[in-house]
């Protein structure tokens, strides 16, 4: 089966995504490292290479092969029975993954009193991999946050450290960001098309706020709906996986789109009454 059906393609884990990542990820949902992201699965998997409305009829559909309550191997048994994840596959001991500060802000998503905290961890670092777990984590809290409060807000801060801090630039990956496998490409090439993926998903999670912007009838709650096709648009607009291409045309316009819908002024606005909120809760 396809392992875009895995957990290395599951938001829950922060640290892996098809070419970038490290050599093991780690489940939020499950609280294990997967040390075989790519053979093995469950029920809650939500995939990133797909927007949120696609990602979760998806879902629906996952759910109904596997189960919620325990990681499994993506390949099912002849009779059609899910295979358990063994010990060789998954592990608790999470003192080496600690050891980085990209592996201890993905475990601190479930220890911190708030999340955004370790979103907050994750933003400060530098590097493709902190990158990739702010955005695969945030997807997955902005996603919690809408549907137990119908807020489109809860992700506002990840939304302007991004587009502060990253959106117009390139990202910086490294060797060391790299997932290797047999039959790739050159290096040069992988390393292009693993920074055109995190570039796209810079603008799915732009994509899922934005959707979330909207009511159950899909009216738009604020102007910042309209960019619920913005990682769409990208696709047809660029139609290939020219990273330098993707590039000129979010400078030229997804930061316009985004600026235009989410000033300064406009972005404290909301930053105040969330403060708000949070003093009267």
């Amino acid at each position: 089966m396809s392992p875009l059906l895995s957990c290395s393609n599951c938001w829950y884990n922060g640290l892996q995504y098809g070419p970038i990542g490290g050599s093991v990820g780690y489940c939020t949902e499950h609280r294990v490292i997967l040390r075989a992201a790519d053979a093995t699965t469950c029920g809650r998997q939500r995939r990133k290479d797909l927007l949120f409305a696609s990602a979760q009829r998806e879902s629906n559909s996952h759910r109904a092969t596997f189960p919620e309550d325990r990681i499994v191997y993506v390949r099912v048994a002849r009779d059609g029975e899910c295979i358990p994840a063994n010990g060789t596959s998954l592990s608790k001991e999470l003192e080496e993954l600690e050891s980085d500060p990209v592996g201890r802000s993905v475990v601190d998503f479930n220890r911190l009193d708030t999340k955004i905290g370790a979103l907050a961890q994750l933003r400060n670092l530098l590097g493709a991999r902190a990158e990739l777990a702010m955005l695969s984590l945030g997807r997955s809290y902005v996603f919690r946050c809408s549907q137990r409060q119908g807020a489109w807000t809860s992700g506002l801060h990840l939304v302007w450290w991004l587009r502060q801090d990253r959106l117009e630039r390139e990202p910086d990956l490294q060797i060391n960001d790299l997932r290797w496998s047999q039959g790739e490409p050159t290096l040069r090439r992988h390393r292009e098309l693993a920074s055109w993926s995190l570039v796209m998903l810079r603008l799915a999670f732009l994509s899922d706020v934005a959707t979330h912007a909207r009511d159950p009838l899909g009216n738009a709650l604020h102007p910042f709906a309209k960019l619920a096709d913005l990682a769409e648009e990208a696709a047809v607009a660029t139609q290939t996986t020219n990273l330098a291409k993707l590039m000129r045309w979010v400078r030229r316009d997804a930061c316009k789109r985004l600026d235009a819908v989410l000033p300064a002024s406009e972005y404290d606005r909301l930053a105040g009454e969330l403060r708000q909120r949070a003093r009267q809760a």
